[in-house]
């Protein structure tokens, strides 16, 4: 992996706050508020970028940090802000992420709690969980992973007996509302009981039936205190491996770490890493679904043959894509710009791969047919006269694009034919401007 040349500053940046990856995973627990102890302009610009992408309101709070509070060394904006959130949202679980601001200032979120505690003793039965995202180190990744390490490092797991037919499940952030349901959905088919942290599925997967004043879903505080009790914890993505050794560490519970759920082999892996848990054989509808994922690929394998691949996301989410366009379907990776260095990969051996930004996917792709990254990536594209797929955050031109599927046989499926429509169409295209340019009826 290599770093482009040096700039004084990103064009059309890639990289997001880590601030933005903890709220994003606090925002999968049922009934747990993220607040950010910053200043006002820190959460605004994390719940711009996630209502764009959602279309829904994300609820996050701020402690709302002012220059003399700050200054000062005053905690009362901690306190005030902490209390207003409890007796107005009444939340079971709140994440206390730290910013650029407060970290810089230097201050003891741990202790910040305990005070607060003294003072509102009839807030105790509230879990506040102190996380530590400076804007200044990691990226939008980072922050997510840190956000749930912290949890469970933190929160207090039962002692149970360990149910033999429920697993834990630790999706990265490179999965959807969409993938997460479709994972749960998955696992339950083979008579397994998920665990799912964080399950933006049944929080964010979308629902008119709620005003979103404090996320809604399946998992919450009582639900992360049992992962104690599960036999198996089942990490997706690199990042989400130091997850998976916290529930080891602190109750022995095997866990298994697969890099990604999209491609063929991949879900191949899922698939036989449940039946063995389950002791189940694979349903049938999956050997039908692999099928027909097999049948997409033979269908539009013309299109993809030499075809070149502009890339840009995070670590775990580029390398599920390299994983599929360039080793399941033949693609060429003319370029590929992550946020952060990742040992994964470095390993996958990706030529021209660099952490950068998304001018930088710019620059390198100009042999490219089709650019894949979040909706920033659309200037690019249309610069070098070239196609844009938009996955990643934030896609804010696209309907739907929290509940779309990329995992599984299903999943991968709805992948290749999207994928495979945008190049046939620009075939199509190319096609009938040359007859029209020779005077060739079409």
């Amino acid at each position: 992996m290599s770093t482009p040349h040096r700039k004084n500053l990103h064009i059309n940046p890639l990289k997001k706050s880590s601030v933005l990856g903890a709220t994003l995973a606090i925002l999968g627990i049922d009934k747990a508020m993220a607040v950010h102890h910053g200043s006002q302009g820190c959460t605004a610009f994390t719940k711009n970028i996630l209502t764009q992408h959602f279309r829904e309101i994300t609820p996050m709070q701020t402690t709302a940090l002012s220059d003399i509070a700050t200054i000062m060394g005053d905690n009362s904006n901690l306190e005030q802000g902490l209390n207003t959130v409890i007796e107005k949202n009444k939340p079971r679980l709140i994440g206390l992420v730290s910013t650029g601001i407060s970290e810089t200032k230097g201050d003891d979120l741990a202790g910040g709690i305990k005070r607060f505690y003294e003072k509102y003793p009839q807030h105790q039965s509230v879990k506040i969980v102190p996380i530590s995202t400076p804007d200044f180190q990691g990226d939008a990744q980072w922050g997510y992973t840190r956000a749930i390490q912290t949890l469970l490092e933190e929160i207090p797991l039962g002692s149970g007996p360990v149910n033999p037919r429920r697993i834990n499940l630790l999706p990265g952030m490179g999965m959807t509302p969409g993938d997460v349901q479709e994972l749960g959905e998955i696992v339950e088919d083979f008579g397994l009981e998920p665990t799912i942290l964080p399950d933006l599925g049944s929080t964010l997967g979308g629902s008119t039936d709620r005003y979103y004043q404090i996320p809604q879903g399946d998992h919450g505080l009582e639900q992360i205190s049992q992962m104690s009790c599960s036999a198996h914890t089942i990490a997706i993505g690199h990042s989400m491996e130091n997850c998976a050794r916290v529930l080891e560490q602190r109750c022995g519970t095997p866990w298994t770490r697969l890099e990604t759920l999209t491609g063929v082999r991949a879900t191949d892996r899922l698939m036989m890493e449940l039946s063995r848990l389950s002791h189940r054989d694979v349903p049938q509808r999956y050997s039908r679904q692999r099928r027909q994922l097999l049948d997409a690929m033979l269908d539009s394998h013309f299109n993809f043959g030499g075809r070149k691949l502009g890339l840009a996301a995070e670590p775990d989410l580029l390398c599920s894509l390299v994983t599929l366009c360039r080793d399941e379907l033949g693609m060429e990776v003319a370029s590929a710009v992550t946020t952060s260095h990742c040992p994964v990969l470095a390993q996958m051996q990706i030529p021209g791969l660099c952490v950068g930004d998304l001018g930088d996917l710019e620059d390198q792709s100009s042999t490219a047919d089709l650019l894949i990254a979040n909706s920033n990536g659309r200037l690019a594209a249309q610069r070098i006269g070239v196609p844009l797929y938009p996955v990643g955050y934030p896609v804010k031109d696209l309907l739907g694009a929290p509940q779309q599927c990329f995992i599984g046989y299903r999943g991968t499926r709805q992948m290749v034919y999207d994928l495979g429509n945008i190049l046939l169409h620009r075939d199509e295209t190319a096609s009938f401007t040359y007859k029209n340019f020779q005077g060739v009826l079409a």
